[in-house]
Protein backbone atom coordinates (compact mmCIF):
# COMPACT_ATOMS: atom_id res chain seq x y z
CA UNK A 1 0.00 0.00 0.00
CA UNK A 2 1.17 3.48 -0.86
CA UNK A 3 -0.36 6.73 -0.46
CA UNK A 4 -0.59 8.88 -4.12
CA UNK A 5 -2.72 11.86 -2.78
CA UNK A 6 -3.84 13.47 0.72
CA UNK A 7 -6.64 16.23 0.69
CA UNK A 8 -7.63 18.16 3.54
CA UNK A 9 -10.77 20.06 2.32
CA UNK A 10 -10.84 22.40 6.19
CA UNK A 11 -8.94 21.83 9.27
CA UNK A 12 -6.98 23.38 11.24
CA UNK A 13 -4.76 26.04 9.04
CA UNK A 14 -5.59 23.82 6.10
CA UNK A 15 -8.16 24.74 3.91
CA UNK A 16 -8.40 22.96 0.25
CA UNK A 17 -5.52 21.32 0.64
CA UNK A 18 -4.42 18.65 -1.90
CA UNK A 19 -0.83 16.95 -2.46
CA UNK A 20 0.03 14.67 -5.37
CA UNK A 21 2.41 12.38 -3.90
CA UNK A 22 3.20 10.91 -7.47
CA UNK A 23 5.79 11.30 -9.53
CA UNK A 24 5.43 13.64 -12.54
CA UNK A 25 5.58 13.20 -15.87
CA UNK A 26 8.83 12.54 -17.81
CA UNK A 27 9.72 9.86 -14.63
CA UNK A 28 10.07 5.98 -15.17
CA UNK A 29 7.60 5.91 -12.53
CA UNK A 30 5.55 8.53 -13.67
CA UNK A 31 1.69 8.10 -12.24
CA UNK A 32 2.92 6.00 -9.41
CA UNK A 33 2.74 7.06 -6.00
CA UNK A 34 6.26 8.74 -4.27
CA UNK A 35 8.80 5.96 -2.68
CA UNK A 36 9.47 8.66 -0.24
CA UNK A 37 8.00 12.21 0.91
CA UNK A 38 9.93 15.42 2.29
CA UNK A 39 7.98 17.31 4.65
CA UNK A 40 9.21 20.72 5.59
CA UNK A 41 8.13 24.49 6.64
CA UNK A 42 8.01 26.81 9.08
CA UNK A 43 7.25 25.64 12.37
CA UNK A 44 2.90 25.86 12.71
CA UNK A 45 2.76 25.30 8.87
CA UNK A 46 1.28 21.66 9.97
CA UNK A 47 4.14 19.01 8.92
CA UNK A 48 3.38 17.02 11.89
CA UNK A 49 -0.01 17.49 12.05
CA UNK A 50 -0.03 15.79 8.33
CA UNK A 51 2.11 12.81 10.02
CA UNK A 52 -0.80 12.60 12.54
CA UNK A 53 -3.36 12.72 10.55
CA UNK A 54 -1.99 10.10 8.14
CA UNK A 55 -1.20 7.60 11.43
CA UNK A 56 -5.02 8.00 12.51
CA UNK A 57 -6.61 7.94 8.76
CA UNK A 58 -4.40 4.38 8.39
CA UNK A 59 -4.50 2.93 11.76
CA UNK A 60 -8.17 2.84 11.78
CA UNK A 61 -8.27 1.86 7.98
CA UNK A 62 -6.10 -1.24 9.39
CA UNK A 63 -7.99 -1.94 12.60
CA UNK A 64 -11.72 -0.52 11.50
CA UNK A 65 -14.42 -2.83 11.21
CA UNK A 66 -17.09 -3.40 8.49
CA UNK A 67 -19.51 -0.71 9.50
CA UNK A 68 -16.71 2.11 9.66
CA UNK A 69 -15.02 1.52 6.69
CA UNK A 70 -17.34 1.41 3.92
CA UNK A 71 -19.44 4.00 2.34
CA UNK A 72 -21.56 3.91 -0.84
CA UNK A 73 -20.04 7.72 -2.05
CA UNK A 74 -17.38 10.18 -0.52
CA UNK A 75 -18.84 11.92 2.37
CA UNK A 76 -20.36 16.08 2.05
CA UNK A 77 -18.15 16.63 4.21
CA UNK A 78 -14.60 15.61 5.88
CA UNK A 79 -11.55 16.15 7.68
CA UNK A 80 -8.88 14.64 5.96
CA UNK A 81 -8.92 12.07 3.05
CA UNK A 82 -5.80 9.72 1.43
CA UNK A 83 -6.07 7.92 -2.02
CA UNK A 84 -4.29 4.83 -1.43
CA UNK A 85 -3.05 2.72 -4.17
CA UNK A 86 -2.21 -1.22 -4.19
CA UNK A 87 -0.37 -1.37 -7.31
CA UNK A 88 -2.10 -2.97 -10.28
CA UNK A 89 -4.75 -4.17 -7.59
CA UNK A 90 -7.16 -1.11 -7.13
CA UNK A 91 -7.02 2.06 -5.39
CA UNK A 92 -9.24 3.82 -2.56
CA UNK A 93 -10.14 6.42 -1.00
CA UNK A 94 -9.75 6.54 2.76
CA UNK A 95 -11.91 9.58 4.52
CA UNK A 96 -11.60 10.60 8.09
CA UNK A 97 -15.28 12.39 8.45
CA UNK A 98 -17.18 13.01 11.98
CA UNK A 99 -14.22 11.14 13.85
CA UNK A 100 -15.19 7.94 11.69
CA UNK A 101 -12.76 6.07 8.71
CA UNK A 102 -14.87 5.38 5.48
CA UNK A 103 -14.17 3.76 2.50
CA UNK A 104 -15.01 5.12 -0.99
CA UNK A 105 -13.84 2.68 -3.89
CA UNK A 106 -14.09 4.71 -7.31
CA UNK A 107 -14.05 1.43 -9.38
CA UNK A 108 -17.67 0.65 -8.23
CA UNK A 109 -20.64 2.09 -8.57
CA UNK A 110 -22.79 -0.24 -5.75
CA UNK A 111 -21.69 -0.76 -2.05
CA UNK A 112 -19.27 -4.30 -2.50
CA UNK A 113 -19.21 -6.75 -0.03
CA UNK A 114 -16.18 -5.59 2.12
CA UNK A 115 -14.54 -9.04 3.57
CA UNK A 116 -14.50 -9.72 -0.33
CA UNK A 117 -12.03 -6.29 -1.05
CA UNK A 118 -10.02 -7.60 1.94
CA UNK A 119 -9.85 -11.11 0.64
CA UNK A 120 -8.29 -9.53 -2.14
CA UNK A 121 -6.25 -7.68 -0.64
CA UNK A 122 -5.00 -10.64 1.34
CA UNK A 123 -4.31 -12.75 -2.05
CA UNK A 124 -2.26 -10.32 -3.16
CA UNK A 125 -0.07 -10.09 0.59
CA UNK A 126 -0.98 -6.81 1.46
CA UNK A 127 -2.82 -8.22 4.51
CA UNK A 128 -0.57 -11.18 4.78
CA UNK A 129 -0.79 -11.23 8.81
CA UNK A 130 3.00 -11.27 9.12
CA UNK A 131 3.18 -7.98 7.45
CA UNK A 132 3.83 -4.87 9.04
CA UNK A 133 1.59 -2.10 7.00
CA UNK A 134 2.72 1.01 9.37
CA UNK A 135 5.41 2.01 11.46
CA UNK A 136 5.19 5.61 13.44
CA UNK A 137 8.82 7.29 14.77
CA UNK A 138 7.29 10.53 16.46
CA UNK A 139 9.86 12.78 17.50
CA UNK A 140 10.24 11.74 20.49
CA UNK A 141 11.28 8.07 20.04
CA UNK A 142 14.72 8.55 20.77
CA UNK A 143 13.76 9.80 23.71
CA UNK A 144 10.88 8.04 25.17
CA UNK A 145 13.24 4.43 23.90
CA UNK A 146 16.11 5.66 25.84
CA UNK A 147 14.28 5.96 28.88
CA UNK A 148 12.88 2.53 29.32
CA UNK A 149 16.48 1.16 28.30
CA UNK A 150 17.73 3.80 30.52
CA UNK A 151 15.41 2.24 33.66
CA UNK A 152 17.22 -1.41 33.38
CA UNK A 153 20.14 -1.98 35.02
CA UNK A 154 23.41 -0.32 33.57
CA UNK A 155 25.49 -3.03 32.79
CA UNK A 156 22.60 -5.22 30.66
CA UNK A 157 19.73 -3.26 29.87
CA UNK A 158 17.72 -5.79 28.94
CA UNK A 159 18.89 -8.38 32.02
CA UNK A 160 19.21 -12.28 30.70
CA UNK A 161 16.01 -13.02 29.01
CA UNK A 162 17.23 -16.88 30.04
CA UNK A 163 16.36 -16.06 33.76
CA UNK A 164 13.68 -18.66 33.77
CA UNK A 165 11.50 -21.19 31.92
CA UNK A 166 8.41 -18.99 31.86
CA UNK A 167 10.40 -16.01 30.94
CA UNK A 168 11.75 -17.75 27.84
CA UNK A 169 7.72 -18.78 27.00
CA UNK A 170 6.29 -14.88 27.60
CA UNK A 171 9.07 -13.91 25.25
CA UNK A 172 8.41 -16.41 22.54
CA UNK A 173 4.49 -15.49 23.11
CA UNK A 174 6.01 -12.10 22.76
CA UNK A 175 7.57 -12.86 19.44
CA UNK A 176 4.94 -14.30 18.13
CA UNK A 177 2.18 -11.80 18.09
CA UNK A 178 4.87 -9.25 17.25
CA UNK A 179 4.88 -11.26 13.89
CA UNK A 180 1.51 -10.80 13.37
CA UNK A 181 1.41 -7.23 14.61
CA UNK A 182 0.19 -4.74 11.94
CA UNK A 183 0.96 -1.42 13.32
CA UNK A 184 3.86 -0.37 15.21
CA UNK A 185 4.01 3.05 17.17
CA UNK A 186 7.10 4.13 19.11
CA UNK A 187 4.76 6.57 20.47
CA UNK A 188 2.94 3.43 22.70
CA UNK A 189 4.84 0.53 21.94
CA UNK A 190 7.68 -0.99 24.17
CA UNK A 191 10.56 -1.42 21.85
CA UNK A 192 11.75 -3.99 24.20
CA UNK A 193 9.52 -5.85 22.18
CA UNK A 194 12.10 -6.05 19.12
CA UNK A 195 15.01 -6.45 21.10
CA UNK A 196 14.20 -9.67 22.99
CA UNK A 197 12.97 -11.07 19.92
CA UNK A 198 16.68 -10.49 18.37
CA UNK A 199 18.03 -11.54 21.67
CA UNK A 200 15.82 -14.43 21.70
CA UNK A 201 16.56 -14.97 17.75
CA UNK A 202 20.24 -15.00 19.17
CA UNK A 203 19.97 -17.33 22.04
CA UNK A 204 18.17 -20.14 19.98
CA UNK A 205 21.01 -19.80 17.37
CA UNK A 206 23.26 -20.35 19.94
CA UNK A 207 21.24 -23.07 21.35
CA UNK A 208 20.91 -25.45 18.13
CA UNK A 209 24.89 -24.56 17.56
CA UNK A 210 25.89 -25.57 20.98
CA UNK A 211 23.62 -28.85 20.47
CA UNK A 212 25.76 -29.51 17.64
CA UNK A 213 28.88 -29.23 18.82
CA UNK A 214 28.04 -31.66 21.86
CA UNK A 215 27.13 -34.29 19.45
CA UNK A 216 30.26 -34.25 17.36
CA UNK A 217 32.31 -34.30 20.57
CA UNK A 218 30.46 -37.37 22.00
CA UNK A 219 31.00 -39.03 18.60
CA UNK A 220 34.86 -37.61 18.93
CA UNK A 221 35.02 -39.62 22.50
CA UNK A 222 33.87 -42.34 20.75
CA UNK A 223 36.30 -42.73 17.93
CA UNK A 224 33.26 -43.18 15.52
CA UNK A 225 33.93 -41.59 12.05
CA UNK A 226 30.69 -42.26 10.27
CA UNK A 227 28.14 -40.39 12.89
CA UNK A 228 30.90 -37.28 12.62
CA UNK A 229 31.08 -37.00 9.04
CA UNK A 230 27.00 -37.47 9.01
CA UNK A 231 26.69 -34.68 11.84
CA UNK A 232 29.26 -32.68 10.29
CA UNK A 233 27.00 -32.63 7.06
CA UNK A 234 24.25 -32.03 9.31
CA UNK A 235 25.52 -28.92 10.74
CA UNK A 236 26.82 -27.01 7.59
CA UNK A 237 23.47 -27.68 6.11
CA UNK A 238 21.81 -26.36 8.99
CA UNK A 239 24.32 -23.29 9.11
CA UNK A 240 23.16 -22.44 5.64
CA UNK A 241 19.48 -22.44 6.27
CA UNK A 242 20.35 -20.51 9.38
CA UNK A 243 22.73 -17.62 9.05
CA UNK A 244 24.17 -15.99 12.25
CA UNK A 245 21.52 -13.34 12.94
CA UNK A 246 24.61 -11.02 14.33
CA UNK A 247 25.85 -10.95 10.80
CA UNK A 248 22.77 -10.30 9.54
CA UNK A 249 22.13 -7.32 11.95
CA UNK A 250 26.02 -6.36 11.58
CA UNK A 251 25.46 -6.11 7.56
CA UNK A 252 22.47 -3.63 8.88
CA UNK A 253 24.03 -1.15 11.04
CA UNK A 254 27.87 -1.20 10.31
CA UNK A 255 27.94 0.87 7.67
CA UNK A 256 26.39 3.79 9.48
CA UNK A 257 28.09 2.68 13.15
CA UNK A 258 31.81 2.53 11.45
CA UNK A 259 30.76 6.28 10.76
CA UNK A 260 30.88 6.48 15.06
CA UNK A 261 34.36 4.10 14.97
CA UNK A 262 31.82 0.87 16.10
CA UNK A 263 30.67 -2.10 14.87
CA UNK A 264 28.36 -4.75 15.87
CA UNK A 265 30.63 -7.37 17.22
CA UNK A 266 29.34 -10.37 14.93
CA UNK A 267 32.71 -12.53 15.97
CA UNK A 268 31.37 -12.76 19.61
CA UNK A 269 31.39 -16.95 20.39
CA UNK A 270 29.45 -17.98 23.29
CA UNK A 271 30.15 -20.98 25.03
CA UNK A 272 27.12 -21.18 26.57
CA UNK A 273 23.79 -19.56 25.91
CA UNK A 274 22.62 -17.84 29.14
CA UNK A 275 25.55 -15.47 28.00
CA UNK A 276 23.69 -14.06 25.57
CA UNK A 277 22.64 -10.60 27.45
CA UNK A 278 22.17 -7.81 24.92
CA UNK A 279 24.08 -6.79 21.31
CA UNK A 280 27.11 -5.84 21.87
CA UNK A 281 28.98 -3.10 20.28
CA UNK A 282 32.98 -2.47 19.62
CA UNK A 283 34.77 0.10 18.79
CA UNK A 284 36.73 -0.84 15.60
CA UNK A 285 40.02 -1.66 17.47
CA UNK A 286 38.14 -4.64 19.42
CA UNK A 287 37.01 -2.94 22.55
CA UNK A 288 33.63 -3.42 23.96
CA UNK A 289 31.57 0.13 24.16
CA UNK A 290 28.56 -0.62 27.04
CA UNK A 291 24.81 0.68 26.47
CA UNK A 292 25.49 3.47 29.06
CA UNK A 293 28.68 4.58 26.65
CA UNK A 294 26.74 5.00 23.67
CA UNK A 295 26.36 8.33 22.05
CA UNK A 296 22.58 9.77 21.66
CA UNK A 297 23.76 9.33 17.54
CA UNK A 298 24.89 5.52 18.04
CA UNK A 299 21.74 4.95 19.69
CA UNK A 300 19.52 7.09 17.12
CA UNK A 301 20.94 4.54 14.16
CA UNK A 302 20.37 1.34 16.38
CA UNK A 303 17.16 2.12 17.76
CA UNK A 304 15.33 3.43 14.73
CA UNK A 305 17.11 1.08 11.97
CA UNK A 306 16.65 -1.99 14.43
CA UNK A 307 12.87 -2.35 13.84
CA UNK A 308 13.29 -1.78 9.99
CA UNK A 309 15.40 -4.86 10.34
CA UNK A 310 12.97 -6.83 12.27
CA UNK A 311 9.77 -5.96 11.16
CA UNK A 312 8.57 -7.12 7.61
CA UNK A 313 8.52 -3.58 5.93
CA UNK A 314 6.90 -4.85 2.82
CA UNK A 315 4.30 -2.62 1.31
CA UNK A 316 4.63 -0.36 4.35
CA UNK A 317 3.97 2.98 5.54
CA UNK A 318 6.94 4.56 7.26
CA UNK A 319 6.31 7.51 9.25
CA UNK A 320 9.37 9.59 10.62
CA UNK A 321 9.53 13.04 12.36
CA UNK A 322 12.83 14.37 12.86
CA UNK A 323 14.84 12.10 11.53
CA UNK A 324 17.70 14.12 12.14
CA UNK A 325 17.93 14.16 15.47
CA UNK A 326 20.92 13.94 17.33
CA UNK A 327 22.94 13.07 14.13
CA UNK A 328 25.74 14.50 13.07
CA UNK A 329 25.68 16.30 9.40
CA UNK A 330 27.87 13.69 7.62
CA UNK A 331 24.90 11.09 9.24
CA UNK A 332 22.44 13.32 8.10
CA UNK A 333 23.68 13.45 4.44
CA UNK A 334 23.62 9.66 4.58
CA UNK A 335 20.41 8.82 6.58
CA UNK A 336 17.59 8.77 3.78
CA UNK A 337 19.47 7.00 1.62
CA UNK A 338 20.12 4.08 4.39
CA UNK A 339 16.65 4.01 5.54
CA UNK A 340 15.15 3.39 2.05
CA UNK A 341 18.06 0.57 1.82
CA UNK A 342 16.89 -0.97 5.05
CA UNK A 343 13.38 -1.11 3.83
CA UNK A 344 13.43 -0.79 0.40
CA UNK A 345 9.44 -1.80 -0.05
CA UNK A 346 8.14 0.87 2.00
CA UNK A 347 6.87 4.77 1.61
CA UNK A 348 9.07 6.74 3.51
CA UNK A 349 7.26 9.93 5.15
CA UNK A 350 9.44 12.30 7.24
CA UNK A 351 9.20 15.89 8.53
CA UNK A 352 12.14 17.84 8.97
CA UNK A 353 13.77 20.92 9.82
CA UNK A 354 17.59 19.70 8.55
CA UNK A 355 18.78 21.17 5.12
CA UNK A 356 20.81 17.91 5.04
CA UNK A 357 17.61 15.70 5.29
CA UNK A 358 15.93 17.81 2.68
CA UNK A 359 19.12 17.72 0.12
CA UNK A 360 18.17 13.72 -0.21
CA UNK A 361 15.46 14.23 -1.99
CA UNK A 362 14.32 14.82 -5.67
CA UNK A 363 12.53 18.37 -5.97
CA UNK A 364 8.82 16.47 -6.78
CA UNK A 365 9.90 14.45 -3.47
CA UNK A 366 9.41 17.52 -1.33
CA UNK A 367 6.76 19.30 0.10
CA UNK A 368 7.68 22.69 1.16
CA UNK A 369 4.43 24.49 3.30
CA UNK A 370 4.08 27.80 3.72
CA UNK A 371 1.41 30.75 5.04
CA UNK A 372 -0.54 32.53 2.48
CA UNK A 373 -1.79 35.70 2.77
CA UNK A 374 -4.91 34.49 4.45
CA UNK A 375 -2.50 32.65 7.19
CA UNK A 376 -4.09 29.70 5.07
CA UNK A 377 -1.28 26.89 4.63
CA UNK A 378 -0.24 25.64 0.90
CA UNK A 379 2.32 24.06 -0.99
CA UNK A 380 4.94 25.67 -3.03
CA UNK A 381 5.33 24.24 -6.57
CA UNK A 382 9.45 23.85 -7.62
CA UNK A 383 7.54 23.53 -11.39
CA UNK A 384 6.29 25.92 -13.80
CA UNK A 385 4.17 24.86 -16.00
CA UNK A 386 3.20 21.05 -16.45
CA UNK A 387 4.44 18.68 -13.93
CA UNK A 388 7.28 17.42 -15.93
CA UNK A 389 10.46 16.42 -13.68
CA UNK A 390 12.15 18.69 -16.66
CA UNK A 391 9.98 22.06 -15.11
CA UNK A 392 11.55 21.76 -11.51
CA UNK A 393 13.77 24.20 -10.50
CA UNK A 394 15.58 24.35 -8.21
CA UNK A 395 16.86 20.84 -7.53
CA UNK A 396 17.99 20.32 -3.79
CA UNK A 397 20.65 17.58 -4.78
CA UNK A 398 22.20 19.87 -6.84
CA UNK A 399 22.92 22.69 -4.64
CA UNK A 400 25.36 23.79 -1.68
CA UNK A 401 23.93 24.32 1.80
CA UNK A 402 23.62 27.99 1.85
CA UNK A 403 21.81 28.14 -1.30
CA UNK A 404 19.40 25.04 0.45
CA UNK A 405 18.76 27.26 3.21
CA UNK A 406 17.99 30.04 1.38
CA UNK A 407 15.96 28.35 -1.74
CA UNK A 408 13.73 25.86 0.05
CA UNK A 409 13.48 27.10 3.80
CA UNK A 410 13.73 30.62 2.83
CA UNK A 411 16.68 32.45 5.06
CA UNK A 412 16.87 35.46 3.97
CA UNK A 413 20.37 36.10 5.61
CA UNK A 414 23.62 34.56 4.72
CA UNK A 415 24.77 34.73 8.10
CA UNK A 416 24.57 36.76 11.25
CA UNK A 417 24.54 40.73 11.44
CA UNK A 418 28.14 40.32 13.12
CA UNK A 419 29.40 38.39 10.23
CA UNK A 420 28.57 41.16 7.95
CA UNK A 421 30.01 43.90 9.88
CA UNK A 422 33.18 42.30 9.58
CA UNK A 423 33.13 41.94 6.60
CA UNK A 424 32.64 45.60 5.87
CA UNK A 425 35.12 46.09 8.23
CA UNK A 426 37.65 43.24 6.75
CA UNK A 427 37.09 45.42 2.71
CA UNK A 428 37.89 48.75 4.76
CA UNK A 429 41.13 47.60 6.31
CA UNK A 430 41.94 45.43 2.73
CA UNK A 431 41.21 49.25 1.04
CA UNK A 432 43.58 50.81 3.50
CA UNK A 433 46.41 48.02 2.91
CA UNK A 434 46.60 48.66 -0.44
CA UNK A 435 46.70 52.53 -0.09
CA UNK A 436 49.60 51.75 2.29
CA UNK A 437 51.02 49.66 -0.38
CA UNK A 438 50.68 52.27 -3.35
CA UNK A 439 51.89 55.11 -1.28
CA UNK A 440 55.23 52.08 0.03
CA UNK A 441 54.37 53.15 3.92
CA UNK A 442 53.75 49.46 4.87
CA UNK A 443 56.57 49.87 7.30
CA UNK A 444 54.66 52.81 9.16
CA UNK A 445 52.86 51.79 12.79
CA UNK A 446 49.34 52.63 11.31
CA UNK A 447 49.86 50.06 8.10
CA UNK A 448 51.14 47.13 10.18
CA UNK A 449 48.55 47.78 12.93
CA UNK A 450 46.10 47.81 10.44
CA UNK A 451 47.29 44.50 8.54
CA UNK A 452 47.62 42.49 12.42
CA UNK A 453 44.10 43.50 12.55
CA UNK A 454 42.91 42.41 9.11
CA UNK A 455 44.49 39.33 9.73
CA UNK A 456 43.26 38.71 12.78
CA UNK A 457 39.79 38.97 10.71
CA UNK A 458 40.24 37.10 7.52
CA UNK A 459 41.46 34.18 9.82
CA UNK A 460 37.99 34.49 11.75
CA UNK A 461 36.29 34.46 8.26
CA UNK A 462 37.91 31.71 7.35
CA UNK A 463 39.08 33.16 4.49
CA UNK A 464 41.83 30.78 3.00
CA UNK A 465 43.97 33.33 1.21
CA UNK A 466 44.68 37.07 2.20
CA UNK A 467 44.50 39.01 -1.17
CA UNK A 468 45.52 42.67 -0.53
Amino acid sequence: MKISKINIPHFQQFKDFELDLTYPAGHSKAGHPLDKVCLIGQSGTGKTTILNQLYQVLMHFFYGTQAELYTVKPPQKFNFSIEANFENLRSVEVFIANKEILIYDPNDDFEVDLPSFFTALIEEGYYDKHHTKLVNFPAETIDSINNILQKQTVENPLRNIRTSDNMKEKIIAEREKLATKTIYNFATDNPLELWKSILLDLQEYEDARNYYSRQISEALLENDDMPIENLRQQFRQWKNENPNPLEALGNLLNPVLNQFQLEVNTRAEYKFSEEVKFIQVNTLSGNNVPYDKWSTGTKQVILTATPLFKLNMRNTVVLMDEPERSLYPDLQRMAIDYYSKVASGAQFFYATHSPLIAASFDPWEIVELYFNEEGQVERKLYYTGKNHVDNYTPHPKYLRWDEILQQLFGLDAESYDSSNQNLVKASALKAQLKKHMDEGTMQTPDAQEALEEFEQLSQQLAWQVMNI
